[in-house]
This record gives structure tokens, sequence and C-alpha cells, in this order.
């Protein structure tokens, strides 16, 4: 997501105490030694690193208390224990926000409590924090607003049976709209409100729903711990904005798609691109059921794909393509040039094969030839995202075929990103998110984001790259001229 943030104001605070932030984190683990004074105290957003608090309702914050001694050493007492006395926190106005000595308990969670700084906002408005520490006092205003929304994804969803579904949850926040998911607790009842039997279905803690017999309609649960109590509840958040409705049923049939087919205007699929060797192409599946009403669901990472070359004796493999499945994706790699007149086919099977209860999908032709890799292009151009927000890019490539021709397809899977600055911004190290790339700084900030592929012959010495400028929270700092790579 790209849509720009507000641009924060940086307070004199913020200014002088940013440098410091990654110095505490390392520092704040430190005895204070005998002899030793705190001299001044610095209260700043625990995520951010700035000095003013915006929340939304239903969406804890944190707080920093940095505190500097007269030696020179730098800690966080409200992330790190064992020091001489604990900073006193009170808020002027617990109706807008409370503060968590490190004993307020935490709603939906038994026996547990929000650790020492954590902001719990309540309603509408603005409060102050005061911290206290021996001689020192010091105080930030936090306001607290309603979200702009909340919604789960799906919302409705027909599971087949022995298949998962994932349920994410997605909020508007300070303008934004952001993944929420690791801040959910989840639940699944039935219509009556009871607790289903999770030998039938089951929701795990990261929203992931197993449909393991027949049954439904059930009700899946979003909690949020700082809104589990009703009268917290935010106008503009709806308790059935928290809540999707999914049932269990037998899967009819299976069709295997690749994940970029496009159709036509009557809904025929068009030609798909062939496939260029050292590439791959993701293939999905889909469980169809007998009301078409259901719709469909993704049930890749249950299925298991194969690739046919015809012509070849049974039994044989062949040696021009192989599925990886990990990651939950029908990704199909290719391995060698096929004979033009000889395309492989891929064909996907979902369900037990063992009791007789497995259903194979269409077949699709899959061509692969040779290209050579000429251009790449990364978008989106200039991108402003928030703090600790990410950015989705995508990279288009341009292959010259051995008939002179150029393709154009998507190559995200194909190339390495990297970040001139890590601390504004890194990519995702891991296979799950191609393209991704997330804002880490502490500041506003600015870096270049670079695509690099292998060049022509897969030369490691002549990449092909494009780079891109990514500012975090504001779009008016520079970024530093980069020598040519």
């Amino acid at each position: 997501m790209t849509s720009k943030a507000r641009q924060y104001p940086k307070t004199r605070t913020a200014q002088r105490i940013a440098g410091l932030l990654a110095t505490v984190f390392a520092l704040s683990a430190c005895e204070v030694g005998e002899g030793t004074r705190p001299v001044s105290m610095t209260l700043l957003d625990g995520t951010t690193g700035l000095g003013e608090i915006t929340l939304n309702q239903c969406f804890e914050g944190s707080l920093a208390a940095l505190v500097v001694f007269s030696n020179g050493q730098v800690a966080n007492f409200l992330q790190q224990g064992g020091f001489p006395r604990p900073v006193e926190l009170s808020s002027s106005d617990e109706s807008v926000v409370r503060v968590s000595d490190g004993t307020l308990p935490v709603p939906l969670l038994e026996n547990q409590a929000y650790v020492r700084g954590a902001l719990l906002p309540v309603g509408p408005g603005t409060a102050t924090i005061t911290a206290k520490y021996s001689s020192l006092e010091e105080q930030i205003q936090v306001t607290v607003q309603p979200p702009g929304g909340v919604e789960v994804r799906p919302g409705t969803q027909t599971v087949a049976r022995g298949a998962t579904q994932l349920f994410d949850v997605f909020a508007i926040l300070n303008g934004t709209e952001r993944d929420v998911t690791p801040l959910v607790i989840w639940s699944l009842e039935d219509e009556n409100g009871n607790p289903v039997d999770p030998t039938k279905a089951r929701i795990s803690a990261t929203g992931v729903l197993e449909g393991r017999e027949l049954g439904g309609p059930y009700v899946v649960k979003a909690g949020l711990t700082a809104c589990a109590t009703p009268d917290l509840l935010p106008a503009t958040v709806d308790a059935e904005d928290l809540r999707a409705q999914v049932s269990v049923k037998e899967a009819q049939g299976l069709v295997l798609e690749r994940l970029d087919q496009t159709f036509d205007e009557e809904g025929a699929p068009l030609p798909a691109p062939p496939l260029i060797v050292a590439t791959s192409q993701v293939f999905k599946t889909f469980a169809t059921f007998a009301d078409p009403a259901d719709g469909r669901h993704d049930v890749t990472p249950q299925s298991r794909f194969e690739v046919i070359e015809p012509g070849l004796p049974e039994g044989e493999v062949s040696g021009r393509a192989i599925f990886v499945t990990a990651l939950g994706a029908g990704l199909l790699q290719s391995l060698a040039v096929t004979e033009p007149d000889n395309p492989l086919l891929v064909q996907a099977e979902f369900g037990d094969e063992e009791a007789g209860e497995a259903l194979t999908s269409n077949a699709l032709e899959v061509e692969i030839v040779q290209g050579v890799l000429e251009a790449i292009r990364i978008s989106p151009e200039n991108a402003t995202v928030g703090l600790g927000q990410s950015v989705d890019y995508s990279v288009e490539g341009d292959y010259r075929l051995a008939d002179e021709s150029l393709l154009t397809l998507d190559v995200t899977r194909q190339i390495r990103l990297s970040s001139s600055d890590g601390t504004v911004a890194r990519p995702d190290e891991t296979a799950a998110n191609p393209g991704r790339v997330t804002a880490v700084a502490l500041e506003p900030g600015c870096t270049r984001i670079r695509a690099q592929a292998l060049g022509p012959q897969g030369d490691t010495s002549a990449l092909v790259t494009d780079q891109t400028q990514l500012f975090v929270i504001n779009d008016t700092v520079a970024c530093e001229p980069e020598a040519a790579p």
C-alpha cells in the first residue's frame, strides 16, 4: 500500500533524541552505575520516536521514557527493568487514554497485563501523559481519534472441506490503511454464540481457519483487546465489522489457473505468454461448489501439482520444468527449452486420494522458450509511506526471444531488491513477499530502491537494473546522489 501518510512535525525534542534511539536500545540493558545521577528525561512515541503521539481507538500505542545520566548513559526505563526506581506514569484524562504501569490487565487474555508504558486509547480527545523519575518530570500530549474503519477480509467465505482460509483485518489509522492482523485475537463461534467443536473447524492464532468437517455457517470473530469492553468500542467501529461468516462444504470441482490469467470480454481465457527458461509462473487452484452462489475457494496450499510431457514413457518424469509448492503456491520453475511442437501440460489434484475422493483439475499447456532479459522497470515511482508501513513493488522485464521479438513479463519474483539506506527501509528477504519493502526509519528519510536481475546469458557482471526513490513520511527529504552501479 502506497497511500500518503500525514506529515509529522519534527519537534526539537524529536530531533535531539532521534539520533539517540539506536544507541538507547543497545544501552538500555546496561546497569546504571553507582554515583551517577539522572540529568534529563524525554518522552517519545515508542513506535515512531517522535515527540507527539496520535492514536486510534481500539489500537494500543507505546511510550518511551529516555533518561540521560551524568555518566552519559541513556536508558529507556519503560522497556528495561532492574533500575533503582520505576518511572511513575499518569494520564490527565483516563476517558481519553490510559497508561499502563505494568499491571493494567489485558482484556481477552487471562492473567496478562499491558507492559509498562503501553497506551490504551479509550475515547476521542486529547490528554497529557506525565512521567516522573527521581526529581525529573516530563509530559507528552496524546491525541486519540476513531479509526477510519475496520474490516475483516474476506467477509463471507465458503471453505472446501479439508482446506484452509486465511483471514486478515485491515484498519484505516491516521488516514492510512494498515494490516492490523497481528493485533487480533481470533475466535470461532456457531450462530448461537457457542464455541465451535475444533474437530469440525478451528481457527489459529494467526487467523488461519481449517475446515475439517462439513458444517456452518460459523462466525469468525476478530477481537481487539483495546476494544474488548463494549462501551469502549467507538461509533465508527461496528461490532459487525469485526466479524466474518464461513461455511464448510464439499468441493464439487477443481479449476486450475495461472496467477496472471487474463480473459476476453466473454470470460474466455486468453492465450498465456510462454515461460522463459530460468523463470517461473504461479498457478492457483480453486474449488467449486454445487451452489454457484458459494463462489470459489482457493485451495492451492492443499493441492498437488503435476508436470506432464506428452510422448514420455509412463513413469518417466519430465526434466524441463518442476513444481515448487512451498509457501502455499503452485510455482512452476522452468529448467529447459520445450520443443515448439511438444508443449508441457500441468495439472492439479485436491482431496483424499486414498479414499478415492480426489478431484482432478483441467490441464493447461505451457510453452517454454529461451529469452534474454534486456531491460527492467520498477514501479511505483517515488512512493511515500508511513513509519513502519510497507510498499509492494512490481517489476516488468523485456525479454528478447530467439525470433528477435520482444516479450514483456512480470519479473518481480526473478529480481533482487536492495535499499541504498537500510536504516530507512529494507526489502523483505523471504520469498513469501517478493517486491515488498518496509520502512524501518525512526524519523522521516529517503532511500533508493534498486531492482537487479541477471544480464544477457546470465552474466552476473552485466546486471540489468532500475531504481526509484522511497520516501518515509516526508516526501520533501532529498535523496543523496548515488554512484552508478
